[in-house]
């Protein structure tokens, strides 16, 4: 930004002495004489005169001249302001800077002028801010000068009007002051109280009931976005623009409104009212999961609009699969059961060269197994899903298929092993006592120690059953499913999390599971969430997870629960977890269905890894897809790309850290997990 020298000052001399005069007077000079011209300092600023100087509690020359000393201060006015934007419009908002003088005088000052949140709009050396009118947003506007600095904030709010029915305002207003609750349609779909990440397609609007020509207003609002829609919906269903939904997503974070309203036979009634939440970041990586029916592994990337099948047809039947957190090597079974064979297949080069997997009949030995982040260790699965598994207890290298010496872990037959995204934890079920067991993985060595009790299986024999583990970013949280078999074909089962520092503080999700929640399908939407996996890293202030249901959605699935293996209703949905959960408390909140996923398929087995990592000079959206850890937009044309280093500077959200001392804007509360700088949780 051009820097602006600061305001001169000059003061109105109606009569001065003759030189003599001067020198008769017996008034003192201070300072050094200024001959014309003036001049501006980095801390002062004089007005000069035609020589000579005078001291009278400042420096006044013969012009006139006048030091205020230091600037103690600025201000900026306004130091607040809101700019709305109506439906595309650009707009512009002026700020001025005031210094405030050693001398307790004030005057404008020309600072050198910034801004945050260059997408809502940008600032010129003037303090002129342009807001294009693409997104909303909070701005801070900082004016610096004389060592110096002011901030003011600066609210960006998008208002888009949507009519295309052309209702008349009579009608409008109807709609809009709608307060009585609509005792004849039931909401389906978004959850109440339900956190969304950006970058995500937009969640469609769906109930059960309404009449055909029905009119409904759609009133989405944020401090800076308000989206108003009247249209007609007659599938009791709305579907937002995709880029409405992205402009509200970028535009807003924090807390959201969603209401929606309905006009029948005159009289308008209110079908809902939620308040959401949207989080600052895109979830990163990407989700692995089975597709039961057409058994096929497949996998969706967050955002993406259809899954991909990757693997192509030279790989039969695969299933039961494992990802690395790093997203290098996948372990999966390959054929129909119980003759299967074993695949450990490199997402870097798509490519099976996992040559030192043996090849078995009759059982899967790499079913569900334990595969470290870094990919290269792996632990069989003993927990009898489906007759034996599991062949051979110990760790085993991931290219050669050795058993590894000094493991910790040798003879023990593990029940579904889970490492930590950060490597830092093998937890598994005690295939005796059923409980919930973890050691600490030491991934240089190669080495598990420090085996412990997490939770134990209790006598309850509806949830006393433990199974499949996954551990937060951090280690220090697990989240697994309790039900009262083996599994998750057709059993009930609600998902729990427990804490790895406080062995026995366990807590069941909630808000995750509907356990309170009036879903429109009532009773038959409850204890139908099984196989959770956390994201390898917080995005946004939040852990996230995914895990596959049977529940409804909205009035898109309907179907049966569970009417037999390859029947029913079996989807996958994402739930976001506290960053910071508190033992006792829930942590989570209302799932979503992950969009992109084919509905006509049983998805299940969701299992969330990043994404094979691109080297320097690749472009990126994130350091986390970067090998070397920084991704900015130094390179040419100031298109983001991946880099080893920050340059010296400070590692942004989603770039390589070791402590939070590494991270960008420390104040706002950023936290460094599994090596990775994370986005403060936003308002509530």
């Amino acid at each position: 930004m051009r820097s602006f020298p600061r305001a001169r000052f000059f003061a109105l001399v109606l009569a001065l002495p003759t030189s003599a005069a001067l020198a008769a007077s017996g008034c003192g000079s201070s300072g050094s004489p200024t001959g014309a011209g003036g001049h501006a300092t980095g801390t002062t600023t004089t007005s000069g005169g035609t020589g000579g100087a005078m001291g009278f509690g400042g420096d006044i020359g013969l012009g006139g001249q006048i030091d205020h000393g230091a600037i103690d201060s600025i201000e900026i006015t306004p130091a607040t302001a809101t700019l709305v934007l109506d439906n595309g419009a650009k707009g512009q908002q002026p700020f001025k800077a005031i210094a405030h003088y050693a001398d307790k005088s004030t005057a404008p000052i020309e600072p050198t002028w910034s801004a945050t949140n260059i997408a809502a709009g940008s600032i010129d050396g003037t303090g002129l801010f342009s807001a294009p009118g693409l997104q909303g947003g909070v701005v801070t506007v900082t004016a610096s000068a004389g060592g110096k600095d002011a901030t003011a904030s600066l609210t960006v709010k998008l208002h888009v009007v949507s009519n295309p029915s052309a209702l008349d305002p009579a009608t409008q207003g109807l709609l809009q002051q709608a307060t009585a609750p609509d005792a004849a349609v039931t909401w389906a779909y978004p959850y109440d109280g339900t956190v969304f990440p950006r970058g995500l397609g937009a969640p469609p609007l769906m109930w059960m009931g309404g009449g055909v020509g029905d009119l409904y207003y759609f009133h989405v609002t944020s401090p800076t976005y308000e989206l108003e829609a009247y249209a007609p919906a007659d599938t009791s269903r709305f579907d937002f623009d995709p880029a409405v939904w992205d402009a509200f997503a970028s535009s807003t974070t924090g807390g959201a409104e969603i209401k929606v309203s309905r006009l029948a036979a005159g009289v308008a009634t209110l079908l809902v009212d939620h308040h959401d939440t949207i989080a600052p970041s895109s979830m990163r990586g990407t989700i692995y999961y089975w597709a039961i029916n057409t058994g096929r592994v497949m996998r969706i990337k967050p955002g993406a609009t259809a899954p991909d099948d990757f693997l192509g047809p030279t790989v039969t039947c695969p299933s039961c699969h494992t990802v690395s957190a790093n997203g290098s090597n996948l372990v999966m079974s390959e054929g129909n059961w119980p003759n299967t064979s074993s695949i450990g297949y490199n997402l870097g080069t798509n490519v099976n060269d996992f040559s030192g997997f043996p090849v078995n009949t009759g059982a899967s030995r790499w079913s569900l197994a334990g595969v470290s982040a870094d990919g290269k260790v792996i632990v069989q699965n003993f927990a009898p899903l489906r007759g034996p598994i599991g062949v051979a207890p110990g760790a085993f290298d991931s290219i050669t298929g050795i058993e590894l010496a000094n493991s910790g872990i040798e003879g023990k037959q593990l029940w579904m092993p889970a490492f930590s995204p950060d490597d830092k934890l093998l937890s598994y079920i005690d295939s005796t006592s059923k409980d919930l067991r973890a050691y600490d993985w030491d991934a240089t060595a190669k080495n598990a120690s420090n085996d412990r009790l997490i939770t134990a299986a209790g006598a309850d024999s509806t949830t006393n059953v433990i199974s499949f583990p996954t551990a937060s970013p951090d280690h220090q949280w697990l989240v697994y499913q309790r039900s009262g078999a083996l599994g998750s074909l057709g059993n009930a089962s609600d998902l729990y999390m427990a804490s790895v520092a406080q062995p026995g503080v366990e807590v069941p999700l909630d808000n995750l599971n509907g356990t309170t929640y009036p879903f429109a399908a009532g009773k038959r939407d409850l204890h139908l969430d099984y196989e959770p996996t956390f994201a390898p890293v917080a995005a946004g202030g939040f852990f996230w997870v995914v895990f596959h249901s049977r529940r409804t959605f909205g009035n898109a699935l309907t179907g049966q629960a569970y009417g037999g293996e390859g029947s029913g209703t079996k989807q996958l949905w994402v739930a976001a977890i506290d960053q910071n959960p508190v033992p006792g408390k829930d942590p989570s909140h209302p799932a979503f269905h992950l969009p992109g996923q084919a509905l006509d398929t049983l998805n299940m087995r969701g299992y969330w890894a990043l994404d094979p990592c691109k080297g320097d000079g690749q472009g990126c959206a994130s350091g986390v897809e970067c090998c070397g850890g920084f991704c900015d937009d130094s390179g040419d044309g100031g298109q983001p790309m991946c880099k080893s280093s920050s340059g010296g500077g400070c590692s942004h959200a989603g770039d390589h850290c070791d402590t939070v001392a590494d991270c960008c804007d420390k104040s706002s509360g950023p936290s460094c997990i599994n090596h990775v700088c994370a986005e403060a949780p936003p308002p509530q």
